[in-house]
């Protein structure tokens, strides 16, 4: 535990950050347990241009990332917390996005405890309202590795569906490494000699690669021809149905403008029905 409230702490943390820009020339960074620190720390940490010890944007933006993103792992089903992190009640900007702790749980809910889809509608309307800096920079995910996989817990088709939901919802899809290969075990090695891994597994012909090379390149570039993609990346979600007794329908909406292709409808089904 550091004394982030110390001027010399504040300023020592923000030039080890600065460094490993310097030295790797990385696009960002994930700042993990932020709740351990006060929200206010980061408005100094992210902002701070001309003092002594320059804040990570400015820095990162004199070297012409101007698009850097800080991102904190705020483990919390309050929205209105990890929001805190990203901006002061009067704007005053933090971080640049959150991990979407609270679609993750109930995402594990609907999809491996069969609670009623209309769980996800209570996040996805309440994403607006939380006081994010900016909701389509959240990271959202459905694994990581402080969990047990979705993959140990529901069939092989609700983990689909699951991830599904995930590539079709505006937000940065954060995908953890061996789901793209089917694993159940959290933190297993992907390759012989890690961790409960006595055989490589990067397989890019395998059932669960193949499903999410097809789902990346939906989301990225659509179909070819009729949509592009960036409707699932940047369009306005509706829900248009959900079931609040259990498992089953779950169907949303998506613009993106009035033209061709930047309109979609998904529809995921979670009953075995």
């Amino acid at each position: 535990d550091l004394n982030t409230e110390h001027p010399v702490v504040a300023d020592l943390l923000r030039g080890y950050f600065r460094y490993w820009i310097d030295k790797t020339d990385v696009d960002g960074f994930r700042i993990d347990t932020v709740l351990y620190v006060p929200p206010t720390f980061f408005e100094g940490f992210a902002n701070d241009d001309g003092s002594s010890s320059t804040g990570i944007r400015p820095h990162a933006a004199a070297l012409g990332k101007e698009d850097f993103i800080l991102f904190g792992e705020a483990w919390t089903s309050s929205d209105e917390v990890a929001a805190s992190y990203t901006q002061a009640t009067d704007g005053t900007p933090r971080l640049d996005s959150a991990i979407y702790f609270p679609l993750n749980f109930a995402a594990r809910e609907v999809f491996a405890s069969g609670q009623p889809t209309s769980m996800l509608s209570e996040v996805l309307n309440n994403r607006a309202q939380a006081g994010y800096a900016n909701p389509d920079k959240l990271v959202t995910f459905i694994d990581n590795h402080d969990m047990g996989r979705l993959h140990a817990s529901t069939s092989g088709g609700l983990v689909k569906a699951a991830y599904a939901f995930l590539f079709t919802i505006p937000g940065i899809p954060q995908l953890y490494y061996g789901t793209e290969q089917g694993f159940d075990i959290t933190r297993k090695a992907m390759f012989a000699g890690g961790y409960d891994a006595d055989s490589d597994s990067y397989d890019t012909n395998s059932e669960w690669f193949t499903f999410f090379s097809q789902l990346i390149a939906l989301r990225r570039f659509g179909d070819g021809s009729l949509f592009d993609g960036s409707v699932f990346r940047y369009g306005s979600l509706g829900v248009l149905a959900a079931d609040a007794t259990g498992p089953g329908a779950f169907l949303y909406k998506l613009e993106n403008g009035t033209g061709l292709g930047q309109r979609a409808i998904v529809a995921i089904n979670t009953s075995q029905q």
